[in-house]
């Protein structure tokens, strides 16, 4: 009997011990595991840096971003003054045109490509697609043939520096970091007179950019802006 009692002693003792070695084991090894998962997601701004969107911010404005560039000092304080009505919302009788400005980090631009702007109908449809070929050394008149676009040579845009446009976006649009390596393009949009005010389109209207390249879809962007009656 003692043997007996004995021998359990010894095995229950032999199991225990084995156990613990396993636990120790699964203890050590689980912050291996997880920090070798975690060198497999690295954080956004780790990314590669050809994965991260030419588009910065996308801006809707009833300025015409050329014309800032020609304006005297003094013109542009009052204008700068006038705070968030160059952004909305539009009233749209008394408001001629809208840009949408489409801010892009020059750095993640490889030659030539296709902007699409979409504008979007507050009730979801779409009232017009536009397709603008963007070259950023482009000088302004540029013009070249674009069967798939239209049937006569269509203007290419260049891709300025932001400069004195990035003084006239919002506050928080793009970080101050980023103003160095800031381009844009501007798409306009006009309102008063047209279909938009003639049918009362009025309301949250959206807006989609997207840049292809060699028929891929590299990057996109938008945002939404408010056209009333009054």
């Amino acid at each position: 009997m003692e043997r007996a009692m004995t021998k359990n002693s010894h095995s229950i003792r032999s199991r225990l011990a084995g156990w613990t070695v396993l636990v120790l084991a699964a203890a050590l090894l689980a912050p291996a595991a997880a920090l070798a998962s975690r060198r497999h997601q690295l954080p956004s701004d780790r990314a590669p840096h050809a994965e991260r969107s030419a588009i910065l911010a996308v801006v809707v404005m009833d300025q015409d971003p050329a014309r800032l560039l020609r304006m005297d000092r003094h013109e542009f304080a009052r204008l700068r003054h006038a705070g968030g009505h160059v952004f909305g919302p539009f009233v749209g009788p008394e408001t001629n045109d809208v840009w949408v400005v489409t801010v892009y980090d020059r750095r993640q631009l490889d030659g030539p490509f296709d902007q699409v702007t979409r504008f979007i109908l507050p009730d979801g449809n779409v009232y017009e697609t536009r397709t603008t070929p963007v070259e950023p050394g482009a000088l302004p008149g540029t013009r070249a043939n674009r069967d798939d676009i239209a049937e006569v040579p269509v203007a290419v845009q260049g891709a300025p520096r932001l400069r004195r446009v990035a003084r006239m976006l919002p506050p928080g649009t793009i970080r101050a970091g980023q103003r160095r390596n800031a381009t844009y393009t501007a798409v306009r949009l006009p309102v008063s007179g047209t279909w938009i005010t003639k049918h009362n389109l009025y309301g949250k209207w959206k807006v989609e950019v997207e840049t292809w390249k060699d028929d891929k879809l590299v990057s996109r962007g938008g945002t939404s802006f408010v056209v009333r009656n009054r």
